[in-house]
């Protein structure tokens, strides 16, 4: 009897150790979530917008990041299931066809909208502690919103060659160094 209560006495010191406080798993599932919302979101926007401004150097930006968006979808759909999350709800479809009418409307407000609201939620991101498990694909989620937020920067000052090239270089780069990224 004593050897049981002993085990399970060490089973569960070993689980309250190794688990991140429930504050900490909460709000990393809560930021987990937003990051899923935004990407679904953004995908859906940055599609069209590459298709919108087709031939142009404006649309050659938006194809790469169209691509980002794309390769990338399974490693957060791998994480977003690990957590029980679902991304990309109703009112995601209504925010992105929003955003496609304002970036058609006002294509350089939005740009700059983008850059800095971009550059504070990287910050944001950096605050925020995953479980030891997600801490590669959490770095992965910082380093690609700080190559967005400079993506943004370059396209505000009209550089549309180097924003496509940041985002290039960034999805050549994650794709050699991120596990669970498909070779193509």
């Amino acid at each position: 009897m004593k050897k049981g209560i002993f085990t399970a006495l060490l089973l569960l010191s070993t689980q309250l150790f190794s688990a991140p406080p429930p504050d900490q798993l909460a709000d990393y599932r809560a930021a987990l979530q937003k990051e899923l919302d935004n990407r679904a979101l953004a995908a859906r926007v940055v599609a069209a917008l590459a298709k919108h401004h087709r031939g142009t150097p404006q649309g050659d930006f938006w194809s790469a990041y169209s691509t980002l968006e794309a390769r990338q979808w399974a490693r957060y759909i791998k994480h977003s299931e690990r957590h029980d999350l679902t991304a990309g709800r109703y009112f995601i479809w209504c925010k992105a066809q929003a955003s496609i009418l304002f970036a058609k409307a006002f294509p350089e407000r939005f740009i700059a909208t983008l850059a800095n609201a971009t550059a504070v939620y990287a910050s944001k991101l950096e605050t925020i502690s995953p479980p030891e498990t997600d801490q590669a694909f959490w770095n992965y989620v910082i380093d690609q919103e700080h190559a967005q937020a400079t993506a943004f920067n370059h396209a505000l000052n009209h550089d549309f060659l180097s924003a496509r090239h940041t985002l290039d270089v960034f999805l050549e780069a994650a794709w050699k160094n991120v596990e669970g990224m498909p070779s193509q």
